[in-house]
């Protein structure tokens, strides 16, 4: 149970420290959410700033980003003005849970038969042919290149 608690506490330090990470490289980066907008009357460029807190220090937007994320508030989206990340990341959860089990249960479906034929034909031409294209499977890169 200690070392769960252990693990527990270092998965959580991990991720404090990576989105604090990505926090302040995207507010280091040139540029802000609205530059590729149409030029606005400087006033409503204010409010925007007021509304996203890009108007206050540096050390106030991370303590209150924190905060709200602390709470499970994601904030408003950039893209989507008229929606929260949180209305968004439920509008998609359905579909990508329904998506994600499925292909669980198709990799189940088709590598435990797979795997088990494989280990009883142990060093065959097919064993050896099935872990290559495993290996390959797992080199490939994610969705992002569709290339593989």
């Amino acid at each position: 149970m200690r070392r769960l608690a252990g693990r527990l506490a270092e998965a959580l330090v991990t991720l404090w420290l990576l989105a604090t990470l990505c926090f302040f490289l995207l507010r280091a980066a040139r540029g802000g959410p609205f530059d590729t907008e149409k030029a606005v009357p400087p006033e409503v460029e204010a409010a925007l700033a007021a509304q996203y807190r890009l108007d206050l220090p540096l050390w106030q937007q991370y303590l209150g980003w924190l905060s709200d994320v602390l709470r499970g508030d994601l904030g408003p989206s950039f893209q989507y003005p008229d929606y929260t990340v949180n209305q968004l990341i439920a509008q998609g959860l359905p579909v990508s849970l329904l998506n994600g089990g499925l292909a669980l249960l198709l990799a189940l479906a088709v590598g435990i038969p797979l795997g088990l034929w494989a280990a009883r034909r142990a060093g065959s031409v097919l064993d050896r042919g099935l872990m290559f294209g495993a290996g390959l499977g797992l080199a490939c890169p994610s969705s992002s290149s569709p290339r593989c």
